[in-house]
């Protein structure tokens, strides 16, 4: 997992990854800071997780793909599963990814090509449209809904997220009410092929590296 100035999502991240269905013995955690400069590094200090973590500070950014192939090079595991620090993953996240990968060895799973976004923080940067779709999710909630009016009321510093999905909510599934469906601008095209995209001559395109396995020999 590669990240960058994404302390609040990161942390909620990994605690997501803490909840998988698969054996905690039997997969790693490495994330990849590419020099952040908020609390990021304060996470090694406070991820209290059942998984093999490993946290590895760049001292200058070096970019995504950089970091990522830092990560490759740490991990231990044969199959490597590419995540964003920012994502949270569902409990059966890993195990949906190895099952792909046990009767074959020269395969790519990609789970990107569909996603569902949330609004797990309000961010400081958010335009109208982003404000006015959220202002739309939460009135799905009644809490949800009076922890965006708090927010509205209290004048939030404009520098510092605002917090709306809790550890708990992750535990209770409740966060969905914040998300919203996002597909991959090609899934039109390649529906077509299958889920194999059998017959795709181009399907390095499917390689999203926010949710794609493939095993490290590869």
């Amino acid at each position: 997992m590669p990240t960058y100035n994404k302390y609040h999502q990161t942390s909620l991240s990994l605690y997501g990854l803490s909840k998988q269905t698969f054996p905690h013995a039997q997969y790693e955690v490495i994330l990849v800071d590419d020099a952040s400069s908020d609390n990021t590094p304060n996470i090694l200090k406070e991820a209290d997780v059942p998984f093999k973590f490993k946290y590895i500070r760049m001292k200058k950014n070096k970019g995504r793909s950089s970091v990522r192939n830092i990560g490759i090079n740490h991990a231990e595991g044969d199959l490597l599963i590419f995540l964003d620090g920012e994502m949270l993953a569902p409990p059966a996240f890993i195990e949906n990814h190895y099952k792909h990968h046990v009767h074959e060895s020269n395969l790519v799973v990609t789970g990107a090509m569909h996603y569902e976004g949330v609004y797990t923080f309000i961010m400081p940067d958010y335009n109208e449209d982003q404000m006015a779709h959220l202002k739309e999710l939460v009135g799905r909630d009644p809490e949800y809904r009076r922890s965006y009016e708090n927010y509205e009321q209290t004048k939030w510093h404009s520098n510092v997220p605002y917090p709306l999905v809790t550890k708990e909510d992750i535990d209770t599934n409740r966060f969905q009410r914040l998300s919203f469906p996002n597909r991959y601008f090609l899934n039109s095209g390649l529906k077509h092929f299958g889920e194999r995209l059998e017959g795709f001559t181009l399907p390095y395109i499917a390689f999203l590296s926010g949710n794609v396995s493939v095993r490290k020999e590869n």
